[in-house]
C-alpha cells in the first residue's frame, strides 16, 4: 500500500486506522465535515491550534503533523533523505494508535 507523505494523507490514514468517521472527527474538532474533507485532500491547511487538536483526537504526536505540514514546503529535490523518516513516523503513529485502542489483555 502506498502511503501519501502529506499532512492530509496522514490525517486521513490515522482517522481510518482509529475507526473514526469523518463526520465524527469533524464534530469533535468543531469544524465542518467539508472542511475536514478539504484538509484530508490537502486543499486546505489547518491552523496550529487545529493541528494540536488533531493530534489529541487521533492519538498521534503533534510533531508528526507539524513535520508533514512543513514537508509540503520542502523542495522535492531535498526530500529524498527524509522520505524514509516520514514514512516511519506515519507507520509508528498508526501502530501506536491501534495499540492504544485495543482492549487490555489482548495480544
Amino acid at each position: 500500500m502506498h502511503r501519501e507523505l502529506t499532512l492530509g494523507g496522514a490525517i486521513r490514514e490515522l482517522r481510518k486506522v482509529s475507526g473514526i468517521k469523518q463526520r465524527d472527527l469533524a464534530a469533535a474538532l468543531d469544524v465542518s465535515p467539508t472542511y475536514l474533507s478539504h484538509l484530508e485532500a490537502d486543499r486546505r491547511e489547518p491552523s496550529l491550534r487545529l493541528l494540536r487538536e488533531l493530534s489529541m483526537a487521533l492519538g498521534a504526536p503533534p510533531g508528526l503533523f507539524l513535520a508533514l505540514a512543513l514537508w509540503a514546503d520542502m523542495p522535492e529535490a531535498d526530500r529524498g533523505p527524509y522520505q524514509p523518516i516520514f514514512a516511519s513516523l506515519l507507520q509508528l503513529a498508526a501502530v501506536s494508535r491501534v495499540a492504544a485502542t485495543e482492549p487490555e489483555g489482548r495480544e
